[in-house]
């Protein structure tokens, strides 16, 4: 069966990925989409969503005229325009600053985020429902019982069009603050809601999953009880079933001898059940500071592993986001000083196999040689990585840059975005999922840029990739799908090659590999392996300085004790 394969495309009876000629694809801009606020003021965008007809839906806050911050939603369509925007201000005409966005199956789309209320203490949460014309259902306000600060973080949205918050509820001076989650049905009535406080006084959610049964994980930061200024934060994560009932609490303190603050910023749900979750933890030697500390618990709670990052300056490192791909490997990104004195913070993505061993370390530096700083990445169904965030340049501030990287962590592409003021130009400071791939392996992302009389404004980006297109070959596994792994990868760089190139694969499971080299005529040139490899990630050299200039077809067969795969794809030798 020989066909073209786009990014979208997926196997009947197997997901198989072919990245053959995807070594050299590029990000290339679409699209920039700005909005400037009424006010003039700090507008910026901090998620977004995607819908499979190409449309992505933003949120974040603008600037009105005398009222604040409101919430701002805009709908684009594919190739920019804005298809509706939704403005809500709430009664106090105060500040109010979207946070998360949501999407539905029917398209209806749910923010949520902070409110200034009337005769409240201070900022409520506000979760309001559009439908899929923009068109506002409903908006359900929350004023904790104290009367104290409430803030809305992170929304999900079931396939019954049941919705998901979480945050913090009650923080003041004079208050305790907990974690809050809250589930309301399509028509904005509240089901339940669910507080966790734990041994000390403030804790304060920052992310949601939902999993397959409905369950509902939260994660965060929550002090221990133990120094009065409440610095000895641990993350805690806590995972109800969809009623709301409790079933498990797990905390993560580091190993640092004093209890200093541990703060979790992301989390994910495998179609297992597994969770993990990752941010910012105390060192585990006295002379660091923040490490990366990603977590894995299963279903049933169990720490399955604990895996940390200390970058080479010995000193600040901050995750800010993860992933979970199909074979269960894991991409933490965030921020790493690159020295000690923390003048020059790096892009530090980290990749873990499923057993949490890391597999890769890739640190972007931009051209300023200063402050880079990744707050988002999302995943292709290639298994091709995706980093944003900002990055300071020459003359220009920072710009809105976004990194690639194939599995094997070879850095593909970077396009970096610089608004007409030279100014700010990136990912919200507080931003929640900015970044999302669609299955033509277009890249959407959103924040705030600097404008020239207005403020900053929302900025929202649509990259392509024009040659992430694949010609390969798969022949249909020789049993029932039950059998079937998960995905399989394969990818050649660099292509085209002149000296060699290397052609790497990643086995979800234990095989016998062989690779073969043919030329267009379909003779065979070379066996380059036969070999039986565990699962795992793999490489292997294809010297090409002996052959001719032309193209050249790699065969790959896999053979397993209960199936077997055979793909093809394009090597270009170039001399």
């Amino acid at each position: 069966m020989r066909t073209m394969l786009r990014c979208r495309e997926t196997w009947m009876i197997a997901t198989f990925i072919l990245l053959a000629n995807m070594g050299f694809s590029q990000l290339t801009q679409q699209w920039s989409a700005r909005f400037n606020g009424t006010g003039n003021g700090a507008d910026q965008a901090r998620s977004l969503v995607i819908d499979n007809d190409g449309n992505v839906y933003i949120t974040g806050s603008a600037t009105g005229p005398g009222t604040g911050l409101d919430y701002r939603t805009i709908k684009y369509g594919p190739n920019g325009q804005i298809k509706w925007k939704a403005l809500w201000n709430g009664s106090a005409n105060g500040d109010d600053e979207a946070f998360s966005i949501a999407l539905d199956g029917m398209g209806n789309v749910y923010v949520t985020g902070r409110s200034i209320g009337t005769g409240t203490a201070g900022y409520d949460i506000v979760t309001v429902k559009y439908n899929s014309s923009g068109v506002r259902q409903w908006s359900a306000r929350y004023n904790d019982p104290n009367n104290g600060f409430d803030w809305g973080k992170s929304i999900a949205a079931d396939s019954k069009g049941n919705v998901y918050i979480t945050g913090v509820a009650g923080l003041g001076a004079n208050t305790t603050s907990d974690y809050v989650t809250i589930k309301y049905n399509t028509n904005g009535t509240r089901l339940w809601l669910a507080n966790y406080s734990g041994p000390g006084r403030n804790d304060e959610a920052n992310a949601l999953a939902l999993d397959k049964d409905g369950n509902v994980y939260v994660t965060g930061r929550s002090p221990a009880g133990i120094d009065l200024d409440e610095m000895d934060m641990d993350y805690a994560t806590v995972k109800y079933d969809n009623n709301g009932h409790q079933i498990w609490v797990r905390r993560y303190n580091s190993p640092y001898m004093y209890n200093e603050f541990d703060e979790a910023l992301d989390i994910k749900v495998d179609p297992y059940g597994n969770v993990y979750v990752t941010g910012r933890s105390a060192p585990d030697n006295q002379e660091s500071s923040n490490d990366y500390a990603t977590v894995k618990y299963d279903a049933g709670g169990n720490q399955k592993w604990v895996a940390r990052y200390n970058g080479p300056g010995n000193s600040t490192d901050d995750a800010m986001a993860l992933a979970v791909d199909a074979s269960l490997n894991v991409y933490v990104t965030g921020y790493s000083a690159a020295g000690p004195d923390e003048t020059n913070f790096d892009y530090a993505t980290v990749k873990y196999n499923k057993n949490g061993q890391q597999v890769w370390v890739r640190r972007y530096n931009g051209p300023a040689n200063v402050h880079d700083q990744a707050t988002a990445l999302a995943l292709d169904r290639n298994g091709n990585i995706y980093v944003t965030g900002h990055s300071m340049s020459t003359g220009t501030g920072y710009d809105f840059t976004t990194v690639k990287y194939n599995p094997a962590g070879d850095q593909q592409s970077v396009a970096r975005y610089n608004g007409p003021a030279n100014g700010f130009d990136g990912t919200a400071f507080l931003p929640s999922h900015p970044i999302a791939v669609d299955e033509n392996c277009n890249v959407y992302v959103t924040g705030r840029s600097d404008g020239t009389g207005s403020g900053s404004d929302m900025i929202t980006i649509k990259y392509s990739q024009p040659d992430a297109l694949i010609t390969g070959r798969l022949d249909q596994p020789s049993v029932a799908s039950n059998a079937i792994p998960a995905s399989l990868h394969v990818f050649v760089a660099p292509n085209p090659a002149s000296v060699t190139t290397k052609i790497s694969y990643e086995l979800p499971v234990e095989g016998k590999v062989s690779i073969a080299i043919y030329d267009m005529l379909g003779r065979r040139i070379q066996t380059l392996l036969e070999a039986t490899k565990p699962a795992g990630f793999h490489s292997i050299d294809f010297n090409v300085a002996t052959i001719q200039t032309g193209m050249y077809t790699y065969q790959i067969m896999v053979k397993t004790a209960k199936s077997s795969w055979r793909a093809t794809g394009k090597i270009n030798v170039i001399k």
